[in-house]
């Protein structure tokens, strides 16, 4: 009898049946043209390196969106937080980049929405400037915390 799959192997399971289903639900055309436009698709929950890969990828598209949103609605402290995260993250998001690009179409001059496409992250934040107000008040002291230092993260999920 195996055991019980990880709690990450799990959620990872459930966020790619939706994609899953509506891409089997496209047309035969637009089935073919997604896959010569990327590889794979989607999370690699059976392979723990690319999966950190993948998911600290999220991490530092979901800062970017929030940073970049924060910058167009005036707030500085935010968009320099942001910046000054980006600089010291900049060696691991780089090799984020070059594994991913590798990963999903087999060359290294991928643009990061190309990426964030194929993983299935969302392009923008949608959502209204007065709902950022809140995110972007904290992004400096969120982005002080452990849980965006990628190295560390990077050490907890692929953690045996």
């Amino acid at each position: 009898m195996s055991a019980a799959p990880p709690a990450w192997r799990r959620w990872a399971s459930v966020c790619l049946l939706g994609p899953a289903l509506a891409l089997a639900a496209d047309p035969p055309e637009q089935n073919e043209a997604a896959a010569v436009q990327l590889i794979p698709s989607g999370y690699e929950v059976d392979h723990p390196e690319l999966l950190a890969d993948q998911l600290l990828w999220g991490i530092a598209h979901g800062v970017r969106l929030l940073g970049r949103a924060c910058s167009r609605q005036g707030h500085s402290i935010a968009a320099e937080a942001w910046l000054t995260w980006q600089e010291r993250e900049a060696a691991r998001i780089a090799a984020y980049h070059a594994s991913l690009s590798r990963h999903y179409f087999r060359r290294e001059d991928v643009p990061p929405p190309a990426i964030a496409a194929a993983i299935g992250l969302k392009p923008e934040i949608d959502a209204a400037p007065d709902d950022l107000l809140p995110a972007c008040a904290t992004l400096k002291d969120a982005l002080q915390q452990p849980r965006y230092d990628l190295a560390r993260r990077r050490a907890e999920i692929i953690r045996p």
